[in-house]
Parts: C-alpha cells; sequence; structure tokens
C-alpha cells in the first residue's frame, strides 16, 4: 500500500508567510500531496490544490490560502481544491477566512480559535439572509474552552447543513440566551443527526427548547457529565434516536418515558435501581444493542431482566456494580448467543465465575 503523501511545514515567519511562488513550487514537486500540516505562519497565499486534510496550527489564516477553482486552457480541463477536512487550532481568523472555505470540505475541527462574525463576511447567503450551498456536515468544536453561544450561533447560521455537532468540553457554552440558543438550532433544524455535549452546562431547559426542533432528525445524543437531574423525560420527543449517553448526569432519570427504538443506552455513574432497569427493558428491550450501567446500583433481579429481555444485547459494561451476587454474573450466560463483550471488573464477582462464564461464552470477552 502507497503511504499518504504528507507535509509538514513550521518554519514560516510570521510577519512573512510562504509566497505563492513558495506553494507552487511545493505542488509542483508534490503533485500527489495530501496531507499538509502549517504551524506559526501566515497563510497569505493559494495552497496546494491537491490537499485533502489540512492542519494550521499557531497560524494566521487569509481568504487568499484556499486554492480557487482553475481552468487550464491547455488541457481544457478546471482543476478545483479537494480540501475534505480541515483543522483549525489557534488559529487568527482574518475577514473572511471561513466564507473562503472551499465547497469540497466535509469536516471542520476548531479549538483554540475565536471565531469572530467578521470571517465569516461574504459567505454566499439567500434571500433570508442564510448561508447557502455549504457542504460542510461534521463541526467539531469539542475542548473550546471559550467557545460563546454568540459564536456557536455564527456557525449554525454559516453552516446550516451540520448532521453532527461535536460540543465535548465547551465549559463556557452556556446557552443562557433563550433566544440566542434557540436560534442555533433552529438554524440546523431537521438536518442535525449527531449532537454530542459532553460536559456541557446544559439545562433541562435547554433540552426542553431543543428537542422539538431536532426530534425527527437526531438519532444519537450524548450528554454525559451534564448536570440535567430528571430532565430527561423531553427525550421522548427525539422520535428517531438510536443512541442516548447520559452517563454522570445527576441524581435521577425516568427512562419510563423512553420509546424509541434505542440501539445503544450508556447510563453509567447513574444510580439506577432494579425498577429503573426494568423500565429499560421493557421500553427498549428488543432493540438495545449496548447498555452501560457501571457503578449503578442493579441487585439480582435487575441481572435477570436484563439476561431475559435483552436478546439482541451484543455489550453490557456493569463494572462497579458492589450488589450482584454471583447468582447474578451466571444469569448473563443466558445471553451467550449475541453477547461480545462484558465488563464485570470492580464488582465481587468470584474468580471462578468469571472463569465458568468465559467457558460457557468463547465468543464473548469478558474483563474482571
Amino acid at each position: 500500500m502507497t503511504a499518504t503523501p504528507v507535509c509538514a511545514v513550521s518554519e514560516g515567519v510570521r510577519k512573512h508567510g510562504p509566497s505563492a511562488a513558495f506553494f507552487s513550487d511545493l505542488e509542483n514537486r508534490c503533485q500527489n500531496l495530501r496531507r499538509l500540516h502549517l504551524s506559526n505562519t501566515d497563510i497569505n497565499s493559494p495552497l496546494p490544490a491537491s490537499v485533502e486534510v489540512l492542519t494550521l496550527s499557531d497560524c494566521s489564516l487569509s481568504p487568499l490560502g484556499f486554492p480557487p477553482s482553475r481552468f487550464d486552457a491547455a488541457t481544457q480541463t478546471v482543476t478545483s481544491p479537494r480540501l475534505r477536512e480541515l483543522e483549525l487550532l489557534s488559529v487568527e481568523l482574518q475577514r473572511g477566512a471561513l466564507a473562503a472555505v472551499p465547497a469540497s470540505v466535509e469536516k471542520l475541527r476548531i479549538r483554540g480559535t475565536r471565531l469572530p462574525r467578521e470571517s465569516f463576511e461574504r459567505l454566499a447567503q439567500s434571500d433570508e439572509g442564510r448561508a447557502v450551498d455549504s457542504p460542510i456536515s461534521v463541526i467539531d468544536l469539542s475542548d473550546s474552552m471559550q467557545l460563546t453561544d454568540v459564536e456557536l450561533h455564527n456557525i449554525t447560521a454559516a453552516f446550516p447543513n451540520i448532521s453532527m455537532l461535536i460540543l465535548n468540553g465547551c465549559l463556557n457554552t452556556r446557552l443562557e440566551d433563550f433566544f440566542v440558543s434557540l436560534d442555533i438550532f433552529e438554524n440546523i433544524a431537521g438536518r442535525l443527526e449527531v449532537l454530542e455535549a459532553d460536559g456541557v452546562p446544559f439545562t433541562p431547559g435547554n433540552l426542553f427548547f431543543l428537542c422539538p426542533l431536532i426530534g425527527d432528525s437526531l438519532r444519537r445524543l450524548s450528554v454525559a457529565g451534564c448536570q440535567l437531574n430528571g430532565g430527561l423525560d423531553i427525550a421522548s420527543e427525539l422520535r428517531n434516536l438510536r443512541s442516548l449517553d447520559v452517563s454522570r448526569c445527576g441524581a435521577y432519570f425516568c427512562f419510563g418515558h423512553l420509546s424509541q427504538a434505542l440501539e445503544e443506552l450508556e447510563a453509567n455513574g447513574v444510580p439506577l435501581s432494579d425498577g429503573d432497569v426494568g423500565d429499560i427493558c421493557r421500553n427498549v428491550g428488543g432493540t438495545v444493542r449496548r447498555l452501560g450501567i457501571a457503578g449503578c446500583r442493579l441487585t439480582d433481579l435487575g441481572a435477570a431482566w436484563i439476561a431475559a429481555d435483552l436478546k439482541k444485547l451484543q455489550s453490557l459494561d456493569v463494572s462497579g456494580d458492589q450488589r450482584m451476587t454471583d447468582t447474578s454474573f451466571i444469569v448473563f450466560a443466558s445471553l451467550r448467543r449475541s453477547l461480545r463483550y462484558l465488563n464485570v471488573s470492580w464488582t465481587n464477582v468470584d474468580d471462578d465465575t468469571v472463569d465458568l462464564l468465559r467457558v460457557c461464552m468463547p465468543d464473548c470477552k469478558v474483563v474482571h
């Protein structure tokens, strides 16, 4: 297999970035260049059009850095940018920089970068003032510690075709302004399929106004570490939800309202009772393939319900559950036709019981 050509340029002088001649020469010498990493550089000249994955760190980015489509009269062909993934790490965005992102880009990763309104200027807009023809479907803003609600609004307004929005660790994104937060998700309503917001200070009120906007499109919701404290009831409006992660989300959740065909449910660190596990089994037992309830309050009764009702279960994590006896673990052997992963670490299970499980379930990885 031929390795993907990669180039890293870190010798650029911030006040005098690589010239157009430098990048033109680079393009001629590395015609199959696919990945490029530039650091500590002013980007004021067109980058090679062959680059598919571009990472900029500690740079200044001008809209002139993105190569336009070019027509070659000699060959009668058009050369368009191939850029698919763009990563901006601590980048200073000049006026119009984000507006100049090529139409080929599908994934945008931003961290440690301010998103001023002027960086979106000259973006093609419809009569209603919304951006049009933006193919970017994945926006990853995780660990952007200073990301504000206004900046998030700017992103969703500029790139309305987002299907995956990742906000994990954005601790300053509080969605406190009702109208701003409403606009953020109205911009991408009907298209958003994945929302990951682990650790974001969401409230039950945020979910209350968010769910109706994205209820028909959202398939995965991850709010692990958000202190929601019982605010899961509204998730019943997420009619097409297939994956839900509410790990470490507070003291209590009622799973009796779940009615979707959930395939993945992570509730690690949530003090679930056997009754809660019973609700899960009754409501989504026919579809769930992955269940994480590490550190919960499961007893023999809850374990028996899991073994009896979750016949499609492929992955089960009950690590840290201290109330179960060896009898609880033995009943999981009845899931041997489907189960491929079982985590029983930090429990009271006996070594002999673990050995017996491994014999009974040779196709299952048992972690102890």
